[in-house]
């Protein structure tokens, strides 16, 4: 089996290389005889040293270091130095799995780095290498965006009347049922005929021919900024959790962790394919979270709340494929919207894909400085995330309670009228105290 306490020895380990647990073993779960990776790290006392950092085990032309991001053997498994690349990582043991990455760009950045330690990381001089590594898709996939968004979606409507003449409909629906693809992905289908109905169960019940128009201006104003800064927050803590591979090994989850990781490997593959079989791969979380209305059916602001939720999520799949779309190629109001800072940027996104530990909330992004802040001072890396994710999720549902709403509203209010009375009095005080600290410096 696969040693995990291993992948903290080695640059980049518990990330690694896409699709392989063990970078020291020909099996890639583990167990069985080892590479060639792995049989110098054995020689090596099982520790990443410079010797094995400037090696070349597997033959391929690039050093070990150079292949797990660390070409200048700088890193240390004490945290005394970070990696310096994440992205655009192969594997040592294997002679046909290359970064591609030019050799003498590295050694003349290593060379740089030891004139000026503590530099930023190697993407500071390679930042054409990054961006094409950014949009950069094999050469078998197709970017939709370059043939818009309408003809887009024909296409796929096309292909999906198609689909169901070929397979029926029941077996469109309930394709998971065969399917060896990811849960999300697979029931995809299925979920987005109940995020529908659900979206017709909210228009059902009122939430737009007459709840909405029960609410002042400024309640309906407070509910769409509110839905709009959750969905971000939610966006954020569902990243942090997919993103851990901590999480591979759980069930049901862990198989969406292990595909939502593979994005990282090849980050142009959001913006390929059909738009509206991106942006379904959420509605099983779409359905459930706003089934959460059943939970206190008599509460119209929860109604609000969660149609706003329901359209916003779409927006926020749109934001992440477009921070992944060539500039060239991103539709015009689209760009105009990242200009505004309504959704958000490929420069604020591509943040997250040079280190992997900030700016996980990918629909404004706005979010992004306190998730940022939260962790580091709790590592992304632990599984408490997960459950920090569940108590967000039912936090709206918790807060349409007066019971429970009640209380931190009076509390919010007297807590809010203390600092201004505070405030209030200091102002009121200050021309005074300054007139009298005048009087003591003036000449007698």
């Amino acid at each position: 089996a696969a040693f995990p306490a291993f992948r903290d020895s080695i640059p980049n380990g518990l990330r690694g290389v896409v699709n392989v647990a063990a970078l020291g073993h020909v099996d890639p779960n583990g167990g069985g005889p080892l590479n060639p990776f792995g049989a110098a790290f054995k020689a090596a006392g099982y520790e990443w040293s410079t010797d094995l950092c400037r090696s070349d085990s597997d033959g391929d032309g690039e050093s070990n270091g150079l292949e797990l991001g660390d070409p200048c053997c700088v890193w240390t498994a004490d945290g005394g130095a970070p990696p310096q690349r994440h992205w655009k990582l192969s594997h040592p043991g294997k002679a046909k799995d290359v970064t591609g990455l030019s050799v003498e760009d590295s050694d003349a950045e290593c060379a740089r780095l030891l004139t000026h330690p503590g530099s930023a990381e190697l993407v500071t001089n390679a930042t054409g290498t990054f961006w094409k590594f950014y949009y950069e898709a094999p050469a078998q996939g197709l970017n939709m965006e370059k043939v818009g968004v309408a003809a887009d979606i024909a296409l796929w409507w096309q292909g999906t009347k198609e689909a169901m003449a070929r397979d029926g409909v029941f077996a469109t629906l309930f394709k998971f049922m065969v399917s060896r693809d990811a849960f999300m992905r697979s029931t995809k289908n299925l979920f987005s005929v109940l995020a529908v109905g659900c979206l017709i169960m909210l228009v059902w019940l009122g939430a737009v021919t007459d709840i909405m128009w029960r609410e002042s201006a400024k309640a309906n104003a407070a509910l769409l900024v509110g839905a709009l800064l959750w969905t971000d927050v939610a966006s954020g803590l569902l990243h942090i959790v997919l993103d851990n591979p901590v999480m591979n090994p759980w069930p049901i989850i862990g198989a969406e962790a292990e595909a939502f990781q593979g994005h990282h490997f090849d980050p142009n593959a959001v913006a390929r394919g059909h738009i509206l079989d991106f942006v379904r791969e959420h509605h099983i979380l779409v359905a459930l979270t706003v089934a959460l209305t059943a939970l206190h059916p008599s509460s119209r602001r929860l109604k609000i709340f969660m149609l706003h939720f329901w359209w916003s999520s779409h927006i926020m799949m749109c934001a992440h494929r477009w921070s992944h779309t060539h500039p060239a190629h991103v539709p015009w109001l689209a760009a105009r919207a990242q200009e505004w800072g309504f959704l958000m940027t490929a420069a604020h996104h591509s943040a997250h894909h040079v280190s992997y530990d900030n700016n996980f909330a990918i629909f404004g992004g706005w979010t992004n400085p306190i998730l940022n802040i939260a962790t580091k001072l709790h590592s992304w890396r632990s599984p408490l995330w997960f459950f920090a994710l569940l108590a967000w999720v039912a936090m709206p549902v918790l807060l349409s309670f007066d019971a429970v709403s009640g209380p931190l509203i009076r509390r919010a209010r007297a807590r809010a009228a203390s600092y201004v009375a505070v405030v209030g009095a200091v102002c009121c005080r200050l021309p005074s105290a300054a007139a009298a600290l005048g009087a003591k410096s003036a000449p007698a």
